[in-house]
């Protein structure tokens, strides 16, 4: 390809960026927008604006929480005496005590371990979507000798999500050294309609269960992340179902009361935003000439319909990390120039912005 050609990859990003009208913007100037924000759960759910549990981030988006005891599993999420289940922690502590109508069933049309009675946490949104994730830790099991494995409860748990009504199935990511591993499984259909999702019937989705049979053990903090998963979803939500129960319960003991722990949702960061008008620019775009010369972008014109921030928008746009390339010389004989690589940021557009006026008092 000539020196016009365009690099594969790096190169065609960011012209498809900027064809997209996506406007880069100096990282340096944008560092704050590009924070996550961390909500723990419980602070949602001890939010005592109203029933509805509903919370106000700082960006003026507001979320409600609820939990829901389905299947009669009962369910009581709280803090703990314990550092990472403390009221100053991010992260929020599921519980059951009831045993036996918490437990995976395999009786379903699903022919998989599914989840019928669970402990849940929802989350949902006021007229916008997300992308993010979250952490789920001590999924464990109580401690037995490898002999009495099939004896004692073992635990587990699953996210869910929907954006626009339609279903998200996150990645579940566990350590290679875990004790627990990624398994398939799915949800009944009566227990998405109780957590307030009706109309979807069984969902084959992927769980995380303790997976040891040779060391079988109730971990402590120092060891919770043995039994952790890492939530993320890369499909934008509205709409969050944590669903925690056991894959057995004890036989000496049926209802004992276990527990894990839940870290704080990531929301990634954005602003209400909007499309500017169209406009017409010269984009350095780094040349295909095999790495030879790195540093020699070709000027190509594009027109962009930038997203730009916008507290009159009705769009919701996430700050997402870009790259963008600065002529460094003046054009040469072969319409190329020196160029450097700087990162930047860009607003993405995500899904409509459409809050609900009144949806609940504000948090005092």
């Amino acid at each position: 390809m000539g020196p016009f050609a365009l690099a594969v990859g790096a190169a065609s990003a960011v012209l498809a960026a900027a064809l997209a009208g996506l406007d880069a913007t100096p990282a340096a100037a944008a560092v704050a927008a590009g924070v996550p924000t961390v909500l723990p759960l419980h602070v949602v759910l001890a939010d005592t604006a109203g029933a509805a549990r509903l919370h106000t981030l700082p960006d003026g988006r507001q979320l409600k929480a609820e939990v829901l005891s389905i299947g009669g599993c009962v369910s009581s999420p709280l803090v703990s005496g314990t550092p990472r289940g403390s009221s100053a922690s991010a992260y929020t502590v599921l519980r059951q005590n009831s045993g036996p109508p918490c437990v995976l069933v395999n009786g379903t049309a699903a022919e998989v371990p599914t989840f019928v009675g669970v402990q849940a946490i929802r989350v949902w949104t006021n007229g916008f979507r997300f992308t993010g994730g979250l952490r789920v830790e001590d999924i464990d099991a109580s401690t037995r000798s490898a002999s009495q494995a099939a004896a004692g409860w073992r635990e587990a748990a699953t996210v869910l999500g929907r954006g626009a009504g339609q279903l998200v199935r996150p990645t579940l990511h566990v350590a290679a050294d875990a004790l627990v591993a990624v398994h398939d499984a799915a949800v009944a259909g009566s227990t998405l309609a109780a957590a307030g999702w009706p109309g979807y019937g069984d969902q084959l989705l992927r769980a995380v269960s303790y997976a040891s049979w040779r060391r079988v053990e109730n971990l402590g903090e120092a060891d919770a992340a043995l039994g952790a998963t890492d939530v993320q979803f890369l499909g934008a939500i509205d709409d969050l179902l944590i669903l925690y129960a056991l894959s057995q319960p004890t036989l000496d003991d049926p209802g004992a009361a276990t527990a894990a722990l839940v870290s704080g949702l990531s929301l990634s960061a954005g602003c209400q935003c909007a499309s500017g008008r169209p406009s017409t620019r010269s984009v350095a775009v780094p040349v295909d000439d095999g790495g030879e010369d790195p540093g020699r972008c070709s000027v190509v014109s594009v027109t962009v319909n930038a997203f730009v921030c916008d507290f009159q928008g009705t769009t919701w746009c996430e700050t997402v990390a870009s790259r963008t390339y600065v002529a460094t010389s003046a054009l040469a004989a072969d319409g190329t120039v020196a160029c450097e690589r700087r990162g930047a940021t860009i607003q993405r557009p995500v899904s409509p912005f459409t809050p609900v006026k009144n949806w609940g008092s504000m948090p005092s």
